[in-house]
């Protein structure tokens, strides 16, 4: 079962400041799939680790917020263009094109 945002903030200790920048690099990520800007992935993954201050190259980070904001319905086109292909998550793909998430 993933994580929420809340526990996620709750776990990483985050303030609303770090939050915000996390909407932010939400933002700026899916104006990049948009604009297919090449290494927008490894971009969002080391942008999202530096503001909760995970180790360098933990792109867990990323896949960890844009799969929780991904089950509330945010940003679905990050999570999506990032992961959807990832083994681990085509069940979760699966029922979200079928409308039963």
């Amino acid at each position: 079962m993933s994580l929420t945002v809340k526990e996620l903030k709750k776990n990483y200790n985050l303030n609303e400041e770090q939050m915000k920048k996390i909407r932010d690099a939400m933002d700026a990520a899916q104006r990049a799939i948009e604009a297919d800007v090449p290494g927008r992935r490894s971009h969002f993954e080391h942008k999202l680790a530096d503001i909760v201050g995970a180790l360098e190259g933990n792109y867990y980070v990323g896949e960890e917020f844009a799969e929780a904001y991904f089950n509330e319905r945010k940003w679905v086109d990050v999570f999506l263009s990032f992961y959807g292909n990832e083994p681990k998550f085509q069940d979760l793909v699966k029922e979200w094109r079928k409308g039963t998430l």
